[in-house]
């Protein structure tokens, strides 16, 4: 699946739900469409919305269901007020850690370090 098309459909998926959020049209815990149903209004393949759906969920804006569907998360990132980063992204960066030879412990030790260590600044 390409992924400059399922990033497109999460950005289009986004705005709309931060726009229904931020207008009452949706509150958290709201169910959303289907990836049938919307995939048929925007002639775009349901699996490719499944995808987006996915990004979504890992961006913590969207929970997803299994045999119940794709709701608004209760808590969305603005509503916590702390911005976390993407679980996948988090799990890509352990994964390509432990692939490097790295243990859990060390690669946590080394992420601190470097998140710590005074930023260098080029002209």
């Amino acid at each position: 699946m390409p992924v400059r098309k399922r990033a497109a459909v999460a950005a289009i998926l986004r705005d709309r739900i931060e726009r229904a959020l931020g207008t009452g049209a949706l509150v958290r815990g709201d169910r959303l469409p289907g990836t049938r149903e919307t995939g048929l209004e925007l002639s775009v393949d349901p699996r490719v919305f499944a995808a987006a759906y996915t990004d979504l969920a890992d961006e913590g804006l969207v929970e997803l269901r299994p045999r119940s569907g794709v709701y608004v998360a209760r808590q969305t990132v603005e509503s916590s007020g702390e911005r976390r980063p993407p679980v996948k992204w988090l799990v890509d960066i352990f994964a390509e850690g432990v692939a490097q030879g790295f243990s859990t412990r060390d690669l946590c030790d080394h992420l601190r370090e470097a998140a710590l260590a005074p930023r260098v600044r080029f002209a």
